[in-house]
């Protein structure tokens, strides 16, 4: 079996592992796509480090449902593989579910 068939995917996932772990620790908050389409006068009320933990958070989670995916493509499993993608579905519409929700979350307290 080729080794690219292991060494893409787990790459793959160590890059959104560490950058998971760069917004967890709100280092990098303007790597938030969403942040930059800001207009700039909402860019001022956005707080970066909550909308930056919120992502890593995210993050964490899609990485771990496609660990379920690519588990599952390895052992030749197509019920981890579902299980992977249903996970990633329902990972992403939870996280719009509470920006949509809450969309107030990000931004700064009032003083």
């Amino acid at each position: 079996m080729q080794i690219a068939v292991y060494v893409v995917p787990i790459a793959a996932m160590a890059v959104l592992l560490l950058l998971a772990v760069q917004l967890v620790r709100g280092r990098a908050g303007r790597v938030a796509a969403l942040f930059s389409s800001v207009p700039a006068d909402k860019k001022k009320k956005a707080d970066q480090w909550r909308t930056g933990r919120f992502l890593g958070k995210c993050l964490f989670a899609e990485t771990g449902c496609l660990l379920l995916l690519f588990a599952g493509a390895w052992l030749a499993q197509i019920w981890l593989m579902i299980a992977g993608l249903l996970a990633v579905v329902a990972v992403t519409g939870g996280a719009f579910l509470l920006v949509a929700r809450d969309g107030r979350s990000a931004q700064k307290k009032a003083p």
